[in-house]
């Protein structure tokens, strides 16, 4: 007797082709939990109508594939995977979608947390990057993703850069921090780095200065190995300017997040152009819209006039 999916969805509903983008996006929300509209538009349908595309994921939303949330009391409306969305991935892509918890802890969290990851290089990757979620943390086995990482139940980092440099790895990790917890909490993180001998550096994105100087003392204080390696940026900023946000360490204040990544890269005419930035000065004529933080933080839905939703105010035929 074959055993049910774990994922499997109870009750009938009626079928729905899913095409390879759709796909693509289906995977895309698995592994970042949390998107825009304007994201999964620009990445997913950017040659369709932007209504057609919206009538497209709502299609998908009754048909139980995504869901859309809202968070903090606010309008804005995250796109997330749902049930029958995991389901699909288990059945036609393997067991490594089967893993629980797909479902965001903190809807502003993860999708922050998406933006910073994805930044600059959102719509593609150079040649010798990886982006690395803690989706993919939680499901992958981690000794074959870098050196030192244990297949345990301690924490991840909130996501992982890798740039292959010639025969080697480098990684760097990402935590985000917006809400402060007690020095305990933070040792056992900055004690788990000196054990993840594999992680190059570790960029924190904090809210407000005194979490950054709390957290840069106790990494100074407590960690062995990599007291220096902690990077901080002010998530006040990386909100306003994403990548070209600039660090907070003395040593690294004139450098932007941008510059800094850039650096690891060993084809650097091969990644996507610096045109991708904030700065209006280095767009060379690309349009506002196509800009990172215009995409990844943009929940502007497309509430347009459409024939497909008559006007109430118009008087009826008689």
């Amino acid at each position: 007797m074959v055993q049910p999916l774990i994922h499997e969805i109870k009750g009938r509903r009626r079928a729905i082709d899913v095409f390879e983008r759709d796909q693509q996006m289906i995977e895309f929300l698995w592994r970042h939990r949390a998107a825009t509209f304007r994201t999964l538009y620009t990445l997913f349908y950017k040659g369709i109508k932007m209504r057609t595309c919206y009538n497209r994921l709502d299609k998908f939303r009754k048909h139980g594939f995504i869901l859309t949330r809202g968070a903090d009391g606010n309008q804005n409306r995250y796109w997330g995977l749902d049930r029958r969305g995991m389901a699909y991935l288990a059945r036609t892509k393997g067991d490594v979608f089967k893993t629980m918890g797909f479902a965001p802890q903190s809807l502003a969290h993860d999708h922050f947390v998406s933006c910073v990851l994805l930044g600059d290089w959102f719509a593609k990757l150079p040649r010798g990057v990886t982006m690395i979620t803690e989706q993919e943390l939680l499901s992958l086995d981690l000794s074959s993703v870098a050196p030192g990482l244990q297949n345990d139940k301690g924490r991840r980092p909130d996501g992982l850069w890798r740039f292959d440099v010639g025969k080697e790895k480098k990684f760097v990790a990402l935590e985000v921090e917006l809400h402060t917890k007690n020095d305990t909490d933070y040792v056992e993180i900055i004690k788990s780095y000196d054990n993840y001998y594999g992680i190059y550096k570790i960029i924190w994105v904090v809210e407000g200065p005194s979490l950054i100087r709390k957290i840069f003392d106790l990494a100074h204080k407590h960690s062995t190995l990599k007291p220096y390696d902690h990077l901080f940026l002010l998530a006040s900023e990386v909100r306003k300017e994403l990548w070209q946000a600039k660090f907070k360490n003395e040593e690294l204040r004139n450098m932007t997040l941008a510059e800094y990544l850039s650096g690891f890269l060993t084809h650097p005419n091969s990644a996507p152009m610096s045109t991708l930035s904030n700065t209006l000065g280095s767009t060379l004529g690309m349009s506002q819209e196509c800009y990172p933080r215009n995409v990844l933080m943009n929940f502007a839905s497309c509430f347009v006039k459409s024939a497909t939703y008559p006007n109430p105010n118009k008087p009826r035929k008689t």
